[in-house]
């Protein structure tokens, strides 16, 4: 969406914490179907690729911003979350069995887990209070990054902390800005869990970065791509650890999908619009063909899906969404690799056998 609009709604969902839990919601877990049909994937990936499973995003409804999700193929729509007024930032599993998210429903922004379907929602446990929001799992599942605001310092920072909760411990400190805004925010793992990419103002405009999953390391990998193109944000790493995707303009305004290897070279920039038209927040398929962006080209924010060089972009979900970041499931591939196993052969040799 528009990155102004998504900024300032999230700090102030952030500082404000939190509108008061919604009274007349339905018990956490129960879905709520909202159009009929099966729940099914387009695109299928060659052999030991995840398929593309439903994408999860945050929308505005009656009484607040709940979670959704859509086949790929933008249909079959359902409400994954009920309680609380805000629910937003949703992000997969590795194994596409889980969402992590960020909710109000208890009175402050805390980041919560739940089920594929909505069920099971729970609170993940930490000594930090409230203001925590784009959370994102390793590909173990063992570990959640997101951002946090300290109301000391007033600005997010990147922390970490167990999936089952517990004590977090602060990967980020980023010097307060001359200009413009101040943070370290949207982090995403590598595909090995090895490294962190992210976004911030640490060189004093925001760009992208790099770590290690402890904090060290951290490296820059984008300084501005020329006049119309000063800022970059919002970077997430493809399946194959090969490339990253982010947005590039001015930001708090308006500006375009790139990607970079990710060594940070060879950029490319993979959407064009006119004037203060914006393309943001991508989020690749879990095959690596597609990549999914929020545009406001038709005027109000939808999600629209292209090929992974740019080609093909279309609108995928028509209506208004809300303060998000959106993300794609991970299915099994359909074709699981061959297992071996050994076998005595008559001289006392081993073979394989399938």
């Amino acid at each position: 969406m528009l990155r102004r609009t998504f900024f300032l709604l999230l700090l102030g969902l952030l500082l404000a914490g939190c509108s008061s839990p919604d009274a007349s919601a339905t018990p956490s877990g129960r879905a709520v179907r909202l159009t009929s049909g099966t729940l099914r994937s387009q695109f299928f990936a060659s052999a030991g690729r995840p398929r593309n499973g439903l994408i999860a995003f945050s929308a505005p409804v009656q009484g607040g911003e709940h979670i959704f999700s859509v086949d790929a193929q933008g249909g079959s729509r359902l409400q994954l979350t009920t309680e609380g007024s805000g629910n937003k930032f949703p992000a997969w599993s590795a194994d596409g069995a889980r969402i992590v998210f960020s909710s109000n429903r208890t009175g402050t922004v805390e980041l919560w887990m739940m089920r594929a379907d909505g069920g099971a929602q729970t609170q993940i446990p930490t000594e930090l209070p409230g203001n925590k929001a784009v959370p994102q799992l390793s590909p173990d599942g063992t570990t959640i990054v997101f951002a946090y605001i300290d109301p000391a310092i007033g600005h997010p920072e990147i922390w970490s902390i167990s999936a089952v909760g517990g004590s977090a411990w602060k990967l980020t400190t980023t010097p307060k800005a001359v200009t413009g805004p101040t943070w370290s925010l949207l982090p995403h793992f590598s595909p090995d869990g090895q490294r962190i990419v992210y976004a911030s103002t640490k060189s004093g405009s925001s760009q992208v970065w790099i770590m290690s999953v402890d904090g060290s390391g951290q490296t820059q990998l984008t300084s501005g791509f020329g006049a119309e193109f000063p800022d970059a944000n919002a970077p997430k790493w493809s399946p194959d650890g090969s490339r990253i995707a982010f947005w590039s303009g001015f930001e708090t305004k308006y500006g375009e999908i790139w990607t970079i290897r990710a060594d940070g070279t060879d950029a490319r920039q993979l959407t064009d619009q006119p004037g203060t038209i914006s393309s943001d927040n991508p989020a690749w398929s879990p095959d690596g063909t597609k990549i999914l962006f929020d545009t406001n080209r038709q005027t109000s924010p939808q999600i629209w899906m292209m090929n992974a060089d740019g080609s093909d972009q279309h609108l995928l979900v028509d209506i208004g969404i809300g303060n998000t970041q959106f993300s794609w499931q991970p299915l099994p591939s359909l074709t699981a690799p061959s297992r071996r196993r050994a076998v005595r052969s008559g001289g006392g040799r081993t073979k394989s056998r399938k």
